[in-house]
């Protein structure tokens, strides 16, 4: 079963790392790829989807930022947010 936003939200304000490690696991691939074709390497990509997951886990609102109903959609938005204002980068 995918994980929602109302889902993600809720496992994120509970801090519940598990559920967040599950998450992870089912937009890993996603998540990657949305990064990787925005920058030149992999280290890059790399540290812009940890700054993503970072920024989702410290602050769950970002997850009410967007009026995407759609997780992937509403991801990739924060992603092009962190990628494309990176003096504004969410903590």
């Amino acid at each position: 079963m995918k994980i929602n936003k109302q889902q993600l939200y809720d496992i994120i304000t509970a801090k519940d790392q598990s559920a967040f490690e599950l998450f992870y696991d089912q937009y890993e691939v996603f998540l990657y790829q949305t990064v990787r074709c925005q920058v030149s390497t992999t280290e890059e990509a790399e540290r812009i989807l940890e700054d993503t997951l970072k920024s989702l886990w410290n602050d769950p609102s970002l997850l009410n930022t967007f009026k995407e109903s759609r997780l992937s959609l509403l991801l990739a938005k924060i992603i092009y947010s962190i990628l494309f204002n990176p003096l504004e980068k969410m903590s």
